[in-house]
């Protein structure tokens, strides 16, 4: 992610995950990984996890996404399963195919039917090497 230490704006990133406690494990140590970039000018937003009580997760979610200039889904079948991850893929991939934001799917864990998702010709990152 050199390119994003280099960029002379703000970028925005937006992490849409399941709330399964595996993909939050997960979630988590991509968190403490990415916590060096919170000053080299990017914004990271969680899907769900940053919103305080008493505030509508689902209208600030669509707010940070519709904002996001990097989508990430962070993929598991907790997330192929969950609904609010559904909706929030389609309107990722309507903003990737206006070219308004640019999506990387994550392969946290195995996903049987990967080739029917709508970002299956997207380039995928493994969460591990040899999955």
């Amino acid at each position: 992610m050199s390119f994003l230490l280099t960029s002379t704006r703000t970028i925005k990133l937006f992490f849409a995950h399941s709330n399964s406690r595996d993909d939050h494990k997960l979630r988590e140590k991509l968190e403490s990984h990415l916590s060096s970039l919170q000053p080299a000018r990017v914004s990271i937003n969680w899907h769900k996890s940053q919103t305080l009580a008493g505030r509508d997760w689902k209208q600030e979610s669509n707010r940070d996404l519709n904002s996001a200039q990097v989508i990430v889904l962070l993929v598991s079948p907790d997330f192929l399963a969950a609904e609010d991850c559904r909706n929030i893929t389609k309107r990722a991939m309507e903003r990737h195919n206006a070219g308004k934001a640019c999506i990387i799917p994550v392969k946290l864990r195995p996903v049987d039917n990967w080739q029917a998702q709508p970002f299956k010709d997207l380039q995928v990152l493994k969460q591990k090497a040899h999955q």
